[in-house]
């Protein structure tokens, strides 16, 4: 039997910041939504409907700020209520399906996804919809199959808030791992903002014992996000993200940073130069086991609302070759959030380098009844046969 630990995460979306904004009457929820200030502008969306203002487009936009900070099962009766309403969203009608399918209700999705493929407006989330209804309705059957697997939650180290994006660090084989356990609230969920963790186990076989640790000063900032920490094989490389910090001055994207280890400590992290898409988020790094390839996820152009894998050949240190898509089709649409909590990510078995996806909605993580927010799971199986990451 072997252990690994999944390398990815969340609700879901590897989240660090990004803004959406509206139109329509400029309240003082909307002024908040606007911002990405979403849990500010879900009590005050309440408040409207509580007094009857505007009651079928308020409860749209809560479910929006539910669904754009990672929480789209909560989302799932204020997206019935704006339909009810008639509510003036034309996508109201697929987003309901996406919470419906969040929440574990697969069968009402797949004939939600249907109805919208049918008569949906909007004809790219039509068809959408339209895979979205075969996938859903195939996963009873996917879900019914039988597995070697046993998942587990780390319960030492899972909290209330969210915890993803594990890896392993190579020379003392700590995991490191994001978490909002703590510091300054960040306005679009109410958490606090993501920093980076590490734990030493005294049992390595069991993942039990051991002390959480917070990272060195210089990979985690006051107000903004960082997550998704990986690190080259050789342990002299470390990449992760950081988010913009949420300002008007300073609301950018999500980008790749770097630190080097040279002479028992790490360098002050440094951006990705030629990397970075200064258009679009990236983030969800991960060496393939050679060290010689870097994969990460970007939402830049081309990538047609989906998450695109882009590749980097690694020539030296902070040298990359030119990035490319290595997998557009092979994951489903996953929407732009604030932050992107990492809600599909790229993820490596560092002993066998197979390839994984990891998603917060892991049906099989709800029916263990664990918490809505994605936390750090073990998965023990015997594995017969590894497979190569990439071939060509």
């Amino acid at each position: 039997m072997k252990t690994y630990i999944l390398l990815g995460a969340v609700a879901t979306s590897a989240a660090l910041l990004t803004g959406c904004a509206t139109s329509g009457s400029v309240s003082k929820a909307d002024k908040r939504f606007t911002q990405g200030e979403y849990e500010t502008a879900i009590a005050l969306y309440k408040k409207d409907v509580t007094k009857g203002r505007n009651i079928a487009q308020s409860n749209y936009r809560i479910a929006e700020s539910y669904r754009l900070s990672n929480r789209l099962e909560l989302a799932e009766p204020y997206y019935k209520a704006a339909l009810d309403g008639k509510a003036k969203a034309p996508d109201a009608g697929f987003r309901y399906a996406q919470a419906l399918r969040a929440s574990g209700k697969t069968e009402e999705a797949a004939t939600q996804f249907e109805a919208y493929a049918q008569a949906g407006s909007n004809r790219t989330l039509a068809e959408q919809a339209e895979a979205a209804a075969r996938t859903a309705r195939a996963s009873t059957a996917l879900l019914a199959m039988r597995t070697n697997d046993e998942v587990t939650p780390l319960d030492q180290i899972n909290t209330s808030a969210a915890e993803f994006s594990a890896t392993r660090m190579p020379e003392t084989k700590e995991l490191v791992f994001a978490s909002g356990r703590e510091g300054k609230v960040f306005q679009g969920n109410g958490e606090g903002f993501n920093d980076l963790y590490a734990i030493k186990f005294e049992d390595e076989q069991k993942l039990t014992g051991g002390t959480v640790r917070k990272l060195e000063s210089i990979f985690n900032s006051e107000d903004r996000h960082e997550a998704s920490a990986t690190y080259s094989p050789d342990g002299k490389m470390m990449v992760f993200a950081r988010s913009n910090d949420g300002s008007k001055k300073g609301y950018l994207s999500v980008d790749l940073w770097a630190s080097y280890y040279k002479n028992g400590a790490w360098s002050e992290p440094e951006i990705l130069r030629g990397v970075n898409s200064s258009t679009a988020d990236e983030f969800s790094p991960v060496f393939s086991p050679d060290g010689q390839t870097l994969y990460f996820t970007s939402t830049r152009k081309g990538a047609s609302a989906a998450t695109t894998f882009i590749s980097r050949l690694w020539k030296a240190p902070a040298a990359f070759l030119l990035p490319k898509t290595w997998a557009t089709k092979s994951i489903r649409p996953v929407t732009r959030t604030s932050p992107p909590l990492l809600r599909t990510a790229p993820c490596i078995s560092p002993p066998t380098g197979i390839p994984a996806l990891v998603s917060s909605t892991y049906s099989r993580c709800r029916k263990a009844k664990l918490p809505t927010w994605v936390h750090l799971l073990t998965v023990t199986a015997t594995i017969s046969r590894p497979f190569s990451l990439v071939s060509g």
